[in-house]
């Protein structure tokens, strides 16, 4: 089990694989709840060039019954140079609105679901966080996640957030 203290090394090891399924003795073992929400991530100038993706989004999220929520870096006093690191503090700082153990599927603001008959349960596991590969290339994405609301998510996408050099 890893305590709080270990986030930053973790992190700073390069270990952003190693976030699935870490369990803090804090917040006891994660576990899938009923609890589910989507959040599209923009800031004010893309909310209007991507409208029609995002109310696809909440479409989708009616259908299954899911919280939506726009989440703006700037109302969570986010700023930074890179919006994708703005986007990380600000999911950090919104999770701490839901109840424990939520799950958040986080978003690009210019997705659009592609089957929206499935239910983001076929994807949701135990993990904290859960990232997927790109299949033309080994890298991970950092645009659209899951994030369970866990002090371990919490601290690593806060952590993450301030690797905004510049």
């Amino acid at each position: 089990r890893l305590r709080a203290g270990g986030v930053p090394e973790l992190v700073e090891r390069g270990a952003l694989r190693a976030a699935r399924r870490v369990e803090l003795e804090d917040d006891g073992p994660s576990r899938a709840g009923p609890s589910v929400h989507v959040w599209s991530v923009s800031d004010r100038k893309f909310e209007a060039r991507y409208a029609p993706q995002m109310t696809a989004v909440q479409c989708y999220a009616a259908r299954h019954s899911y919280r939506h929520r726009l989440i703006d870096p700037a109302d969570w006093n986010c700023s930074r140079r890179n919006f994708f690191f703005a986007k990380h503090c600000a999911v950090a700082a919104a999770l701490r609105d839901l109840p424990p153990s939520a799950v958040v599927a986080v978003l690009d603001a210019d997705v659009v679901p592609g089957h929206d008959e499935v239910g983001l349960e076929a994807y949701v596991d135990s993990s904290d966080l859960s990232f997927y590969e790109r299949g033309w290339n080994p890298e991970l994405t950092s645009g659209n996640y899951f994030a369970r609301n866990t002090a371990f998510a919490r601290a690593f996408l806060a952590v993450w957030s301030r690797y905004d050099y510049p």
